[in-house]
């Protein structure tokens, strides 16, 4: 086990030991350019998170182009528009520095340099960080939404950055989407909701962002609904006997309201979730701390963009 630094060929050594590494890998590098799946060939159940943001995208900074080559190769791409941290975890190695994957960065423009670790504690502890901003999951619609804003990077000289006026520091809490709370309890339909709901089902099935390891959820909300497609939704089920279950945070698919026959609104909302064991209440809560789990006690919009980001963890 040793660490070294490296300042030259950097991503040759990247690039080649991310081809080596057969199993899973982890990465989070701020911008991900054009070239971004030649430098990174990460082998399928990896995970890759970048700064997605539009801001990123229409700076040429981030393309999305690469990510849904990379995405195509069974890569799991996530978004954090903070994100400034270049952590690649390859196998038992672990390079953590200053590069980008990108063209400056790869053609020895900038002036790069990397650690390099085979540090069992440091490999964990870097693998357990990016796994931890694995929160907000791209889909390929997603994506191909964000190629039609895309803007080709400009190179200048230098650093090529303009300097602000700082700003009192902050600690960083990764940007995340909308994250609902939905409190819900078993319950049956009447013959006429069935049908509604058997019918709409094909809409949100044409919608799905996830052909595998993702299963539609559906419940039924009376009253206005506020819900919309996109949102992400954490269901906490109330079954029988008293036992409270959490599902994994989903994408709202579809909303298909309707009238009762005593003219009263409600709604299905259809969840696309990964299909993973659900948690019991009691587990849960005692893994994010009083504030968080506070917020899984009412039907909500989460705003706290700290206990969102709690929330959204447990199963990353």
């Amino acid at each position: 086990m040793s660490t070294s630094l490296i300042t030259a060929n950097i991503w040759s050594r990247i690039s080649e030991t991310a081809r080596q590494t057969k199993s899973p890998s982890s990465v989070a590098v701020a911008y991900f350019g054009t070239n971004g799946s030649q430098l990174l060939p990460l082998h399928q159940g990896s995970r890759l998170v970048v700064d997605a943001s539009e801001k990123a995208v229409k700076s040429g900074q981030t393309n999305p182009t690469s990510i849904l080559t990379i995405m195509k190769k069974g890569v799991a791409v996530y978004s954090v528009p903070n994100l400034h941290a270049k952590v690649f975890v390859l196998g038992k190695r672990a390079f953590i520095g200053s590069t980008n994957a990108s063209v400056p960065s790869a053609d020895n423009r900038l002036i790069e340099a990397v650690l390099l670790t085979t540090e069992l504690e440091a490999v964990a502890s870097a693998r357990q960080f990016v796994n931890g901003l694995c929160l907000h999951q791209l889909t390929p619609k997603l994506v191909g939404e964000l190629e039609k804003i895309y803007r080709p990077p400009h190179f200048s000289g230098g650093g090529g950055n303009g300097q602000r006026k700082s700003k009192k520091p902050t600690v960083a809490v990764p940007s995340l989407p909308l994250l609902r709370i939905a409190k819900l309890h078993v319950t049956t339909f009447s013959e006429y909701e069935q049908n509604i709901c058997d019918k709409a089902i094909k809409t949100a099935r044409k919608r799905r962002q996830h052909r595998q390891n993702y299963k539609i959820d559906i419940f039924r909300w009376s009253g206005r609904c506020a819900y919309a497609c996109r949102d992400k939704v954490i269901q906490v089920v109330n079954e029988k006997y008293n036992c409270t279950f959490i599902s994994p945070p989903g994408n709202v698919l579809y909303v298909r309201r309707y009238k009762t026959h005593r003219g009263a609104q409600s709604a299905f909302v259809y969840v696309e979730r990964p299909d993973t064991h659900r948690r019991k209440w009691g587990v849960v809560t005692k893994q994010i701390g009083k504030a968080a789990a506070e917020a899984l006690k009412h039907s909500r919009i989460v705003r706290n963009q700290a206990i969102a980001q709690k929330l959204l963890g447990i199963w990353s």
